[in-house]
């Protein structure tokens, strides 16, 4: 029997979709549904399919997506104050929005070669990574851990609506994407992983404070 790769329920159960090639599992406690480890890719064809994309500073359209994320955690966030960009993608952008606004943000990615300079953040942005992570309940410690006490969390990531309308949600179709949150994942991330909720748009974005 699989085991939730949050919250370690071991009575998750299937959730078989037709016509989707993966099988997904969904917990009933933390409402994660993750997608079985035989159907995961492999780090090269993930990183292909993020070098298909055109998120980059030159692309207007991915611009105005991530200013989104910037003006809710404004009010949060001061000049003089180190920020990390986590999971930042091979054409970091986030860092030359705020270096506009005097605000230093290093570049997260491993997988890219970007290797922050820095054990403890101001602040943290994760713009569409917490999707990729097949371990979310590690990843999300690992990430947390950069992050100084009182300092703050930005996620943008899409939580789903309902496990009925899981099957027609269209976040599902990217393979490097294997884990989803509902609102419900996120009130268990608040109450275990030492989290205040600050603001959010109650769709994708939410900004967070560790306690």
């Amino acid at each position: 029997m699989n085991t939730c790769k949050l919250c370690g329920l071991n009575k998750v159960t299937p959730l078989i979709i037709p016509h989707d090639k993966r099988i997904y599992n969904y917990c009933p406690d933390c409402y994660l549904i993750f997608v079985d480890s035989t159907f995961h890719i492999d780090l090269q064809q993930e990183k292909r399919l993020i070098l298909r994309r055109n998120n980059s500073i030159g692309n207007a359209e991915y611009v105005h997506y991530i200013s989104q994320i910037i003006q809710l955690i404004r009010p949060f966030i001061y000049q003089g104050q180190i920020g990390l960009d986590y999971g930042c993608g091979p054409t970091p952008t986030l860092n030359h929005l705020l270096k506009k606004e005097n605000i230093t943000c290093f570049n997260n990615d491993y997988n890219f070669g970007f290797n922050h300079p820095f054990k403890k953040y101001d602040f943290i942005m994760a713009i569409e990574c917490l999707e990729k992570f097949k371990d979310p309940n590690n990843g999300i410690d690992k990430l947390l851990d950069f992050l100084k006490p009182g300092g703050i969390f930005g996620m943008m990531t899409e939580v789903y609506p309902t496990k009925d309308n899981f099957k027609y949600w269209n976040k599902k179709l990217d393979p490097s994407h294997v884990s989803f949150y509902h609102q419900k994942t996120l009130d268990y991330l608040i109450a275990n992983k030492k989290l205040t909720l600050l603001k959010s748009d109650s769709k994708r974005i939410f900004i967070f404070e560790k306690q």
